[in-house]
């Protein structure tokens, strides 16, 4: 019985890490495309995660990020190295 026990354990694990990347997927898309939809904060605060966007807007660095708290926005000007240590900090983060 136990080895069904562990089996059943490593498959809920298995997907609930691949639901856990599918709503980070989702929350890079929303932050890519300027939405700021409720519903993935449901889900970043049901799953425990975050996702982050950096790129560049006229010359400065800016991070676009989303936690289960809410959407915001960061303009580190000029301050790459600042910007990059910022954004490793989320589950996942993308550059532009």
């Amino acid at each position: 019985m136990t080895h069904m026990n562990t089996e059943t354990e490593y498959w809920l694990r298995f997907l609930h890490n691949a639901e856990k990347q599918a709503v980070q997927g989702m929350l890079l898309t929303a932050l890519q495309h300027g939405f700021q939809l409720d519903d993935l904060l449901q889900l970043a605060k049901q799953y425990d995660t975050s996702a982050a966007m950096m790129e560049y807007r006229s010359g400065e660095c800016v991070v676009s990020y989303a936690t289960a708290n809410g959407y915001a926005q960061q303009n580190f000007g000029l301050r790459y190295e600042e910007a990059v240590e910022f954004v490793e900090q989320f589950d996942a983060w993308w550059y532009l």
